[in-house]
């Protein structure tokens, strides 16, 4: 649940509600059956995820990852037990 109090979180009806849902998705990401009030630094926050979103998608459409596979080793047996990516 996001929660957003008037007046701190907002003066009318559509900045409440939005403040809200970024409160519920910030619930969300700390798990199920929780609640989070809206606090000033939120929104900041949110438009910096979805900068990067927009940032990942664009380096993603423009081909600009390199993939690397770094090996995972046993020392106990001096082998390559799995990569990581």
């Amino acid at each position: 649940m996001g929660i957003a109090v008037y007046p701190q979180s907002g003066l009318d009806a559509d900045t409440l509600l939005r403040n809200a849902d970024i409160a519920l998705y910030r619930a969300k990401d700390q798990g199920r059956n929780t609640y989070q009030f809206y606090t000033e630094g939120m929104q900041d926050r949110e438009v910096m995820r979805l900068e990067l979103d927009k940032d990942l998608s664009q380096a993603l459409r423009n081909d600009e990852f390199v993939l690397f596979y770094q090996p995972q080793l046993d020392l106990d047996h001096s082998e390559i037990n799995s990569v990581e990516a």
